[in-house]
């Protein structure tokens, strides 16, 4: 039996070591990170209340929120199943369009999802606030931007989606 040799067949140097993390670096870095959301009227909606303790006032403000982000959504799922009922399909450009639709009514979506998350977070208290900052660093999130100006943040919190 003939032993193989230890020595690897295809030595990486330091320097194309180097090279190849800062390309996967910079490709991380590109990407950025994804929003830290709260996804309020998820199936999680009951572990929010208990993780950020939220008091009487604000579980009221989210779950009046969840009823019309949910009748908002269920209008927007009938529009999908409606497009793709009706929309042609026999070419690449009908495909094409058909996917730009979809695409549109999918970022509604989650533009009505992202914007409760917003008016939560305006609710939230300076403790509470912290915690879900805390949690997104952990998570390698980037917390969702709230508005500086109080008002705007107030009527944020007042507001149906």
């Amino acid at each position: 039996m003939r032993k193989r040799s230890q020595t690897p067949r295809h030595p990486i140097s330091p320097l194309r070591c180097a090279l190849y993390s800062g390309v996967l670096l910079l490709g991380f870095l590109a990407e950025g990170q994804q929003d830290c959301t709260l996804a309020i009227g998820g199936k999680d909606t009951e572990l929010i209340v208990q993780l950020f303790q939220l008091n009487g006032e604000q579980q009221a403000k989210m779950k009046q929120w969840v009823t019309a982000m949910e009748a908002h959504q269920e209008e927007l799922s009938a529009k999908i199943k409606e497009l793709f009922e009706t929309h042609p399909q026999k070419t690449s450009e009908d495909l094409e369009a058909m996917a730009g639709k979809y695409k549109q009514l999918q970022e509604e979506m989650e533009a009505a999802s992202r914007e409760v998350d917003r008016k939560m977070l305006a609710i939230f208290n300076p403790r509470q606030y912290d915690r879900y900052v805390q949690l997104c660093q952990e998570a390698q999130r980037k917390p969702l931007e709230l508005p500086e100006n109080p008002v705007v943040a107030d009527s944020l919190a007042t507001e149906h989606p």
